[in-house]
């Protein structure tokens, strides 16, 4: 370790107090996107944050609730972009947490509270990173720093987008450092390349105006039985989506991404537990397990119709609904997906179901040998004196193309403070302090080494 790393460390391990003062600070103040509750009042502290620690900070306004905006000016013109949100999930069901969400609690060497994880922890190691870059770089950034802090990317971020189209100049960026990463089962620094995308949908089927006695099911149409044959049309038992076009864009992954696949482990055992899981999707394991998240995938949410409370009713539904998500990979994009289902439903006879739509991302990805994704690489095995663990493309969603694409196509990297079981969106969610130290570390490092790229 060089002197500069140590002095670096150093300053993060005898500020801890002062940082965690303020993660208890944040997440005690609500800020439940689902409910708007709470979402001014937080914005306006995330703005104060960034202004104590010397950045100019703007609460700026979007199509939905506020993003708020930092700037600090680095010796060097390169820049890097800090995503996060100050927007947490619901916390119910509130019975179900050891200590009330929105009081922090510090039990076992762990920080309890609603978003001290996702994402409100890692606003402030970010703060603390660029903190100890300072106090050995003469109170100067090496690069500049930009943040992007959203406030509705627990519900979709549906207005990101075009926050970002408006504001390309404000938010030019080399690179950006995406919320997210942590620590794995092993103790190695995660790192993801890219997220799938989503739509997510409900689709509507109504046979009659009312409901009808089952003893006319005979005659009545059944809305129940009428949407089981239309999931019946979307995906087979060996998971194809029958839709038509539905894999015509379908990017396959690189050879250097099955590379990076075959060296990460499973983890099979741990989630057949976990989830208690007899067998995996089609029997998948080993590889198989890992590339199927290069498939995009048809999930039922929910579905709604006819009488389900204690015992019987005996009565044909006239309506019935069931809420789907489609994961999707590179090169699909939401639109096109929603139009190639509204065709393909037409096509087979079900013009009458109606489809509504509830959001959606497009897929984003970094290339593995993107530098600036090898720094983060060597950085994060250097802190974490283990391999970093890369997912190439991870199962879940979030906004990274809004930003990628549109400030010129910029590596995006996650580096973060979540441990694998640190209970986000779920009851008791929870930071290891000493995941905090080390994710901080591991900030600071990729920050402080990124305008040596440029050398």
């Amino acid at each position: 370790m060089t002197t500069r790393n140590a002095q670096i460390d150093q300053y993060i391990e005898d500020n801890l107090d002062r940082y965690i003062d303020e993660l208890v600070e944040l997440c005690r103040q609500p800020s439940i996107s689902a409910r708007h509750e709470g979402i001014n009042e937080c914005a306006a502290l995330v703005a104060d944050l960034l202004r104590r620690h010397g950045f100019e900070a703007e609460v700026m306004a979007s199509e939905g609730h506020p993003v708020v905006y930092g700037y600090a000016e680095g010796e060097s013109p390169r820049t890097i972009l800090c995503y996060n949100h100050y927007d947490v999930q619901p916390p119910e069901p509130l019975e179900l947490w050891t200590t009330p969400p929105f009081e922090p609690s510090l039990r076992d060497g762990k920080l309890y509270a609603r978003g001290v994880v996702d994402d409100k922890g890692e606003i402030i190691a970010r703060l603390a990173a660029l903190d100890a870059i300072r106090s050995v770089n003469g109170g100067k950034l090496p690069c500049t720093i930009k943040f992007a802090i959203e406030g509705e990317e627990e519900v979709g971020s549906p207005y990101v987008a075009g926050f970002v189209r408006d504001h390309t100049d404000l938010l030019a960026a080399d690179a950006s450092i995406w919320e997210g990463g942590g620590v794995s089962p092993e103790g190695r620094p995660g790192l993801a390349l890219g997220y799938r995308g989503v739509l997510g949908v409900e689709l509507f089927v109504e046979t009659m105006t009312r409901d009808a006695h089952s003893g006319g099911a005979h005659v009545f149409p059944n809305a129940g039985w009428r949407l089981v044959r239309l999931l019946e049309a979307l995906k087979d038992e060996n998971e194809h989506i029958k839709i038509t076009g539905f894999y015509d864009n379908v990017r396959p992954p690189s050879a250097l991404d099955m590379e990076l696949l075959a060296e990460q482990p499973t983890h099979e055992e741990m989630l057949r537990d976990l989830f208690g899981i007899k067998e995996f999707v089609l029997g998948r394991t080993g590889m198989a397990l890992k590339e199927a998240v290069f498939q995009p995938t048809c999930n039922i949410q929910g579905i709604t119709t006819g009488y389900q409370q204690a015992g019987m009713k005996t009565v044909i539904p006239a309506k019935a609904s069931v809420k789907l998500d489609f994961r999707l990979v590179p090169d699909q994009e939401p639109d096109e997906i929603f139009a190639k289902l509204r065709a393909y439903l037409d096509e087979i006879g079900f013009a009458d179901v109606e489809i509504a739509r509830y959001g959606s991302m497009s897929p984003s990805k970094a290339e593995p040998d993107d530098p600036f994704v090898q720094l983060t690489i060597r950085t994060g095995e250097d802190v974490y004196g283990l391999p970093a663990q890369v997912t190439t493309l991870g199962g879940g969603s979030t906004p990274v193309y809004a930003f990628a694409g549109p400030l010129g196509n910029i590596p995006v990297v996650s580096a973060g403070i979540g441990y694998w079981d640190s209970r986000g969106h779920a009851p008791d969610e929870n930071i290891r302090i000493e995941d905090f130290v080390t994710g901080t570390r591991h900030i600071a490092r990729i920050i402080d080494g990124f305008s040596g790229l440029f050398e």
